[in-house]
């Protein structure tokens, strides 16, 4: 198949550092502007309050309070998003406790309570995401410029959510206009080829509203082994935009329309073992469009409609240097399309329920399949009851009792229940208590999937009597709002995972044949442990929030720690703010313990690799000029860590930019 993805040869640039970013980034201190006003006491004391606030959906699929909710739900808000500098939400979600970044070709995936990166599923505004290889949503083409927060849930969601929700759930939410007229911008410049420019327009006028987000980020290849030809990272350039539509003709009636594309090109230098050289180019698009009706029928009831259709479309070239024998090219392509209805209301105000329904149906194109093409659909039916038992005015004690069912054309029924729990000892404390069962549907390519490679001698083939990857987790947790200023957390959580899905050689293979692999459901896995986090008000201007996860993560079938997984893992996020010259400092960060991988040099032989530990440290400067422009500058990965293959991450890298609103 000819592809229409065209490599271009040129010279290979890799990160380089500037001398000038470190003097503006110094500079930034020395404008200091005059005395800013002493704050109200009253106003004071609210920026004193450390614990979290807000709105979030993703615990019950219905818009909640925070503080109210059954499920413990962790969300990043606007304000954290743009303190933070991040540009992507895997840039977001890297440093935060209990959640581990990975990162590979498949690009930025997440892992959540230990559970591979399959295992946890991503939505926007509440729909599936297309476009996963290899198990991995990457969440470094996920820009922040159109998110308004990042909600996630942690432990087993599929008795809400269906498939892939094992480990838990992150939800992105877009942005919507608030205000009659905004128009934001944000230009950045970089050591690395770095350059980053987003801008968002906004407008409301009842009863429409409706923001519009663009942005375009460039970046060189980086290498941390020079003494190959081979990149670490790929060089890429990305665009996207963003509109996000709302009609509200009265109190009870909304529409809100969604559409996307984003584009992102990524190159890069591969090498062999045996000396070969290959230029690789990777261009990915994803378009989505989606439209949501709800009506309320008052204060209690609700019901809501959605459709949504998402394309994601894969070009894969890999090109020999100075030969043509090696040269390989793919295709992929993959339609999801959604329909979904939710009531949400109560038939007394001591419970409320949450019924709906969801229909998917996908399909997928690409040369590695049997067939070339493959589709499959899928209807679920789900009800949660949340219960006050000892009636309305008594909210100590809250018990929500969930169940889904899935059927999917390929492997037929999944049942998913869930129950949870939360008790209000005191108003400042709450302790928490769920149960539930997850499951992963296997992919297309792990049932269809013909590959082979005659070159070193093995092809794979899928398995299309494959059944779903199934879990049962526990989940105990309390928070605790010690203090105005000091807020705390503590989860502990147990995963069993069983059918666990991986290959296996075809037996009774001739001697000298080549050598056949298949997939099977053969490995169990346990991981359990412990998450703690605090936020902490310092003092007046300074505000930490630490937290620290211990994982033991095993490979049941194999009996042996799981391959990756860091024991020890603790987080940090230090801010300071200087009102006199309007500054604010951030400094964030990780540090990872070590993390044994496995490598499989034959079919007897297995070598345990450790890699060491290392820290991530961030840090962050904004400077606010005045009401419309504010001056930022940073750099990422402080201490320069980084491992060709164990920690292929971006090198330390300097920053600075401007943003404005009007």
């Amino acid at each position: 198949m000819k592809m229409k993805l065209i490599i271009i040869r040129k010279k290979r640039t890799t990160a380089t550092y500037s001398s000038g970013l470190p003097i503006l980034f110094a500079c930034l201190l020395q404008s200091g502007a005059a005395a800013a006003k002493d704050q109200a006491p009253k106003q004071q004391a609210a920026e004193d309050f450390v614990v979290p606030t807000g709105v979030v959906i993703s615990g019950s699929r219905s818009v909640r309070p925070l503080k109210d909710t059954t499920t413990a739900v962790e969300m990043i808000s606007r304000r954290e998003i743009v303190n933070s500098g991040a540009e992507t939400v895997a840039d977001l979600l890297e440093e935060r406790t209990g959640l581990e970044l990975t990162r590979s070709y498949r690009g930025a995936g997440l892992r959540l309570q230990g559970l591979d990166e399959k295992h946890v599923l991503i939505l926007m505004d509440g729909e599936r995401t297309g476009g996963r290889i290899g198990g991995t949503l990457d969440l470094s083409r996920i820009p922040l410029n159109s998110v308004e927060r990042v909600e996630l849930v942690k432990g087993p969601s599929s008795a809400l959510y269906g498939s892939d929700a094992m480990g838990g759930v992150v939800n992105i939410i877009t942005r919507n206009a608030r205000v009659p007229r905004r128009t934001q911008w944000r230009v950045q410049l970089g050591t690395g080829g770095l350059m980053d420019f987003n801008a968002s327009y906004g407008a409301q006028s009842n009863p429409w509203a409706s923001m519009t987000t663009v942005g375009w980020h460039r970046a060189a290849p980086y290498d941390l082994n020079p003494q190959d030809e081979a990149t670490t990272g790929s060089g890429h350039v990305m665009g996207h935009v963003f509109n996000r539509t709302a009609y509200r003709p009265n109190d009870k009636l909304s529409y809100v329309l969604r559409t996307s594309y984003l584009q992102r090109d990524q190159k890069g230098v591969d090498a062999n073992d045996a000396g070969a050289v290959f230029d690789r180019r990777n261009l990915t698009e994803t378009a989505s469009f989606a439209v949501e009706p709800s009506y309320r029928i008052d204060d209690l009831h609700q019901v809501k409609l959605t459709t949504s259709f998402r394309y994601f479309r894969d070009q894969y070239v890999s090109d020999q240097r100075n030969s043509s024998a090696l040269d390989s090219g793919q295709n992929t392509e993959e339609k999801l399309m959604q329909m979904s209805a939710q009531w949400t209301g109560g038939f007394t105000q001591q419970h409320r329920y949450t019924l709906g329904g969801e229909g998917f149906f996908e399909d997928l194109q690409t040369e590695r399949l049997l067939d070339g093409q493959k589709d499959r659909y899928r209807t679920a039916i789900f009800l949660q009851d949340e219960w006050k038992p000892f009636g309305t005015g008594e909210d100590a004690f809250r018990l929500v009792l969930g169940y889904r069912w899935d059927a999917d054309s390929q492997f037929g029924d999944q049942h998913s229940p869930k129950v949870a729990v939360r008790y209000m000892p005191l108003e400042s404390l709450k302790l928490r208590g769920s149960f539930g069962r997850g499951f992963r549907s296997p992919d297309f390519k792990e049932l269809f999937l013909l590959f082979e490679n005659p070159g070193a001698g093995y092809m794979v083939e899928g398995a299309p009597d494959l059944a779903p990857e199934r879990s049962s987790s526990v989940n105990l947790s309390f928070e605790w709002a010690v203090h105005r200023r000091i807020w705390w957390f503590v989860n502990l959580f147990h995963n069993e995972i069983d059918n666990l899905i991986n290959t296996t050689q075809v037996a009774n293979t001739p001697a000298g044949a080549t050598k056949r692999y298949t997939y099977h459901n053969i490995d169990t896995a346990r991981t359990q442990g412990v998450e703690t986090r605090t936020r902490l008000r310092l003092a007046q201007s300074v505000t930490l929030e630490a937290g620290y996860t211990l994982t033991n993560a095993r490979d049941l079938t194999r009996d042996r720690v799981l391959s990756g997984r860091a024991r020890h893992r603790a987080t940090f996020d230090l801010r300071y703010r200087y009102r006199p010259w309007k500054v604010r400092f951030t400094t964030r960060g990780a540090l990872v313990g070590d993390r044994p991988f496995f490598v499989q040099e034959s079919e007897e032989t297995t070598r345990r690799y450790v890699a060491p530990s290392h820290a991530l440290v961030d840090l962050r400067i904004a400077k606010k000029l005045n009401a419309k422009f504010r001056l930022f500058a940073g750099i990422e990965n402080v201490l320069n860590a980084g491992d060709p293959t164990y920690l292929p991450i971006q090198p330390l890298t300097w920053s600075a930019g401007l943003a404005g609103q009007m």
